[in-house]
């Protein structure tokens, strides 16, 4: 999805750009104050996890102290 941060250099928010085409471009404003004083900046992105990645992430290991491996 083409979709681009830009950060605002005059109020400092951040905007969210749908661009349709890379070849006509047109300038980006931020906005909230219509300021084409903007810079583009990085988003924020998901990393698909596997099922073990998951499961190791919420595991206390603490809560498992008291536990007696032999006894089901």
């Amino acid at each position: 999805m083409p979709l681009y941060e830009y950060l605002c250099l005059d109020c400092r928010k951040r905007s969210t750009i749908f661009i349709l085409s890379l070849a006509n471009q047109t300038p980006a404003t931020c906005s909230h104050c219509a300021s084409a004083r903007v810079e583009r900046i990085l988003s924020r992105f998901a990393s698909p996890k596997s099922e073990e990645t998951r499961l190791n992430a919420s595991l206390d290991l603490n809560k498992l102290a008291g536990l007696n491996e032999v006894d089901p």
